[in-house]
């Protein structure tokens, strides 16, 4: 399996770390040296993965949007009390 997205270290995929950056610092005033700070990582690492800001603000949306959907997911299968029939009429 090839290095990518899907590869990237777990203090560095945390969209928890851009976001409050962005939060308290806004877009312009945060940068990756900054966000990689926070996750513990070298700025180079964050570059390496992501390439640019914009690139991890996707990544941070892409993840939250993923964790949406894992919730909504969960949720709905917590609601189902029996197991639905294979075949329509058994």
């Amino acid at each position: 399996m090839g290095e990518g997205p899907s590869r990237r270290p777990a203090a560095v995929s945390s969209s928890e770390v851009t976001i409050d950056s962005l939060a308290e610092l806004g877009y312009v005033g945060t940068t990756l040296a900054q966000i990689a700070s926070r996750a513990g990582v070298s700025p180079g690492l964050v570059a390496h993965y992501f390439g640019d800001k914009d690139g991890l603000l996707d990544a941070s949306r892409s993840d939250r949007s993923r964790d949406a959907v894992s919730d909504h997911a969960r949720s709905r299968l917590r609601q189902i009390s029996t197991p639905a029939p294979r075949h329509p009429g058994e």
